[in-house]
């Protein structure tokens, strides 16, 4: 999930992705902010849990990966290729799209695998 912590629309999106990242058993979650410092006290407004992934993207990375909008809701394969990209706020059916595509996606090998 590619948000940054002043945009509206993914702050909207934070309820279908925390559901959405509750329900990725055996999968990784990543959330990746492309929109500067996190402000105080984020991560108890928007509940993570010990699985999920807060990454901060380099200036670098954004152009390389072309992660100049969000909310963006990525689906990675385990080999790291992006399998599917939904931009914007998720609709119901989007985020209906991305639950039947995540059960359907292999889980992510652990090491020793």
């Amino acid at each position: 999930m590619v948000f940054s912590p002043t945009c509206a629309h993914c702050k909207r999106n934070w309820p279908a992705w925390l559901d959405l990242a509750r329900g990725a058993a055996g999968k990784r979650v990543v959330f990746v902010n492309v929109g500067g410092p996190l402000p105080p006290q984020f991560s108890q407004t928007y509940y993570f849990d010990s699985e999920t992934v807060v990454a901060q993207a380099s200036p670098e990375s954004i152009l390389q990966y072309s992660l100049l909008e969000s909310p963006l809701t990525i689906l990675v394969s385990a080999d790291g290729r992006s399998e599917k990209v939904w931009v914007g706020e998720l609709a119901s059916t989007q985020v209906a799209e991305v639950r039947k595509s995540l059960a359907s996606s292999v889980p992510n090998k652990q090491a020793g695998d």
